[in-house]
């Protein structure tokens, strides 16, 4: 559970950037125009194509957004390490979207999705964990009796994936996550959250360690997808 110190931290976080957005008013992050962190038109332009893929475990993953989209890129990365709140919204409204482009792609049964967790000093730093975030705009669009759950922990601090080969990044996560200390899997097919998956290998990890602790219905979803 998430410590006073971390509730105190992103609540100042949170404050902060509400004084920040009003003395100086958001720019759209894909073309600039004043007013939103993502404007009208640079939202309705975005387009989902939702894709999905085996990995070489054979996880499923379904990702929404075409991550070769500069807009998409570009809303995303604000999101993440700007901290900019209307960007937030945006990414939501448009989760709403993909999920229902993606409606013949998603489960019709309750499932329980399960975030990629951040290393708590990252967390810490960004005030929130994107993952985890976009699990919960996902939530409506699930089945009734699906939930979020974060059953996992980042064990150790990582290299961001996007930023190393791509022969590299097996190494990068192996042994990085790990089931949170006296978790309970419940008996629904699983999901595995994260913004963007490429080459797929933190997805892989992740999945090891559910089915190491005995889960057998297991796939992804992602925001956008890369490769």
């Amino acid at each position: 559970m998430e410590s006073l110190r971390g509730r105190l931290e992103n609540a100042v976080k949170k404050v902060s950037g509400w004084i920040v957005d009003a003395a100086f008013p958001e720019h759209c992050v894909a073309c600039g125009a004043s007013g939103n962190a993502f404007c009208v038109a640079c939202e309705t332009a975005v387009i989902p194509h939702p894709a999905s893929r085996v990995l070489g475990d054979g996880t499923k993953v379904v990702g929404l957004y075409p991550y070769a989209t500069p807009a998409v890129r570009m809303l995303l990365g604000a999101y993440k390490f700007s901290s900019r709140g209307g960007a937030g919204d945006a990414l939501f409204r448009l989760t709403g979207r993909g999920c229902a482009a993606a409606s013949t792609l998603l489960p019709h049964e309750p499932v329980v999705l399960v975030p990629i967790p951040l290393a708590l000093r990252r967390e810490r730093e960004r005030g929130f964990n994107q993952a985890e975030r976009f699990a919960e705009a996902l939530l409506p669009a699930c089945p009734k009796g699906s939930r979020v759950l974060s059953l996992l922990v980042r064990t150790r601090m990582t290299a961001q994936q996007s930023m190393l080969p791509t022969e590299e990044r097996a190494a990068n996560v192996a042994n990085a996550f790990a089931l949170q200390k006296g978790a309970l899997l419940p008996d629904l097919p699983m999901i595995i959250v994260d913004d963007v998956v490429t080459s797929g290998e933190t997805l892989r990890a992740a999945t090891a360690v559910l089915r190491a602790a005995g889960a057998t219905r297991i796939s992804a979803l992602t925001f956008a997808h890369a490769g």
